[in-house]
C-alpha cells in the first residue's frame, strides 16, 4: 500500500513539473524581451569613457576627453560592476531592468590651498526597464525622459560578444572653465 501511495506521488509530482515547464514556457513567449535579454544579461565594467569636449575634471591643468584620466581612477574597480543587467521584482512583476553606476561629482569649495576647492567622486545609479530583441540585438529603454544632476542614458548599443556602447548626457564640474557643464558622454562596457 505505501509503495502504490509513493508511486502515486511521484506521477503527480511527474506531470506537476512537466506542466510547470511548459506553462512557464508559453508565458515567456508572450514576453519576449524576458526571454531574450539573458544574452545580454550581466555585470560589465568600463573600458573607456569619453565626452564630446575636453575638460579638465580632476583640476590638474590638463584638458582631456578620456574621462578615466580625469576621474580618480580608485573609482573604476575592476571588482564592483560600472552596469548591471539584470531582472528586478517591480509590483510583483519581474521586469528587465538596466543598472548604470556612473562617477557623480561631489565638489567641495572650501579646500584650504585650493582657489577652486576639491572634488571626489561617488557611485549613482541610472536604472532603465529595457527590451532587448536578440535578432536585431536592439535594445529599447524605457526613457522618462529625465535629465539632471544624475544624467540621462541617450543609447545603448550591442557593440560585439558581450560588449555594450552607451552614450550619456551628464552634468560635470570643469576647472578649466570653471563651470558645470552638460557632457555627451560615450562609455564601452565589457561583460566581467
Amino acid at each position: 500500500m505505501k509503495a502504490s501511495l509513493l508511486k502515486v506521488l511521484l506521477a503527480v509530482a511527474f506531470f506537476s513539473s512537466i506542466y510547470g515547464c511548459s506553462s512557464s514556457e508559453e508565458d515567456s513567449g508572450n514576453k519576449p524581451h524576458t526571454s531574450s535579454s539573458s544574452s545580454i544579461g550581466g555585470s560589465y565594467n568600463i573600458v573607456s569613457m569619453t565626452s564630446n569636449i575636453e575638460v579638465d575634471l580632476n583640476d590638474d591643468g590638463i584638458l582631456s576627453t578620456d574621462l578615466l584620466t580625469e576621474i580618480d581612477p580608485a573609482f573604476f574597480n575592476a571588482q564592483t560592476p560600472e552596469l548591471e543587467i539584470k531582472p528586478t521584482i517591480v509590483n510583483n512583476q519581474l521586469v528587465p531592468m538596466m543598472s548604470f553606476y556612473l562617477p557623480l561629482p561631489k565638489l567641495n569649495f572650501t579646500t584650504p590651498g585650493k582657489p577652486h576647492g576639491s572634488i571626489s567622486y561617488i557611485r549613482s545609479g541610472l536604472g532603465y526597464y529595457y527590451e532587448f530583441d536578440n535578432a536585431t540585438q536592439t535594445i529599447t529603454l524605457n526613457n522618462n525622459g529625465s535629465n539632471g544632476i544624475y544624467g540621462n542614458v541617450d543609447n545603448v548599443q550591442v557593440i560585439g560578444k558581450n560588449m555594450l556602447k552607451a552614450m550619456f548626457s551628464k552634468n560635470y564640474y570643469d576647472f578649466a572653465t570653471a563651470k558645470w557643464i552638460t557632457l555627451k558622454i560615450t562609455c564601452i562596457y565589457k561583460k566581467m
